[in-house]
């Protein structure tokens, strides 16, 4: 498919034509290349309308898969966000058992044995960090 005029078209005239000799013959051979002209333009207006239905059809297709890859990296950011969120406040609870670990806690002495005693507290702790 050319789309651009041969430098032939534009400087060698038809070998079977004569030259002018009055102005209907002329005017008649300049409606003939007229028409030639309209019908190449008209066969490149063809060919380029079908290309650009095909590269909208393109266009159309990279937009969806764009949108729908779009759409689950924002679905898969959200879910990660999710799963973080969740993660740091794990971490603040092993935070704050560590911290519970680390630090002696002063027990009254009650009619409760010491590793009784104990048990109990850590079960209360525990449950309330939790």
């Amino acid at each position: 498919m050319s789309f651009k005029r041969s430098r032939e078209d534009l400087t060698t005239s038809d070998p079977e034509e004569e030259p002018v000799q009055s102005l209907d013959e002329l005017f008649s051979r300049m409606k003939t290349m007229f028409e030639k002209t309209n019908a190449r333009n008209e066969n490149c207006k063809s060919d380029l309308q079908s290309e650009f239905a095909v590269l909208r059809e393109d266009m159309q297709q990279f937009k969806t898969e764009c949108s729908n890859n779009v759409n689950k990296l924002s679905a898969d950011l959200s879910k990660t966000r999710d799963n973080v969120s969740l993660n740091y406040e794990r971490i603040l609870v092993c935070g704050k058992l560590n911290d519970l670990l680390l630090c002696p806690i002063s027990l009254q002495k009650t009619s409760l044995t010491t590793s009784g005693a104990s048990r109990l507290l850590w079960a209360t702790v525990i449950k309330t960090v939790l």
